[in-house]
């Protein structure tokens, strides 16, 4: 049977791992998550913008007044519902954000709550876009190095990679021998995974979880087979 490796942080990684079923799991993650020492400022009336549930987790952590929030995706609302906090989900990526948001009828101001890298200018282009919008960190993503646990894995090893910057950390630590079958969020991601040798790259229909999770799921099917013997690696 193939394994599956995660190199998310451990908590999104468990989360994910658990709705792949009763499968071999390896986390290995490639980005730590800590929260920042001072709370940012939330000013009154602001609204929040998360791209991510670790944001979610920060509010929650620094005791920042719960607001209603714009999410980037299904699991970052489902994430800030549980927290207490009004959410609306654009079910996208960055740029479905943006467009949710500037579409909509919000008048409030925004506080985009991210970490110390990010990606998409989501606070910029608000701003462009007319609507009152500031960002500030909440959290820290320290990069940490592939376990020798996952450098070991031998057979068909499935590994789905959500950022460009953790398939970056990936392609630079990576030196295994396992057949690999990557699946990548979305073009950007699948860039720099190009360099490694695998047995398949794909990339997810949409970039969202359920897409992540559809993707990955064929790339199992598709390394069982190859595993057990019955038939070639790609349909």
């Amino acid at each position: 049977m193939p394994t599956l490796l995660m190199t998310r942080p451990e908590e999104s990684s468990q989360r994910f791992a658990a709705r792949m079923g009763a499968v071999p799991v390896v986390i290995s993650p490639l980005i730590g998550i800590s929260f920042v020492e001072k709370a940012p400022e939330v000013r009154d009336g602001e609204h929040y913008v998360l791209t991510s549930a670790h944001a979610v987790a920060a509010i929650s952590a620094l005791g920042l007044p719960k607001r209603p929030a714009w999410c980037v995706g299904a699991a970052t609302a489902r994430a800030a519902e549980a927290a207490g906090l009004p959410a609306r989900s654009a079910d996208g990526d960055a740029d479905a954000l943006v467009a949710a948001i500037v579409h909509s009828e919000e008048t409030a101001p925004l506080l985009h709550l991210h970490g110390a890298y990010t990606r998409g200018d989501v606070t910029g282009r608000l701003s462009a876009a007319g609507l009152t919008t500031r960002g500030a960190v909440a959290y820290l993503q320290p990069e940490q190095a592939l376990s020798e646990v996952a450098q070991a894995l031998t057979g068909c090893v499935v590994v789905p990679v959500f950022s460009p910057r953790t398939a970056r950390i990936f392609a630079e630590n990576w030196h295994g021998r396992a057949r690999l079958y990557l699946v990548a969020l979305s073009e950007a991601v699948a860039e720099p995974l190009r360099q490694i040798v695998a047995e398949e790259i794909c990339v997810t229909a949409r970039p969202d979880a359920e897409a992540m999770l559809e993707a990955t799921e064929a790339a199992w099917a598709r390394a069982s087979r190859l595993e057990a013997g019955q038939g070639a690696a790609i349909d």
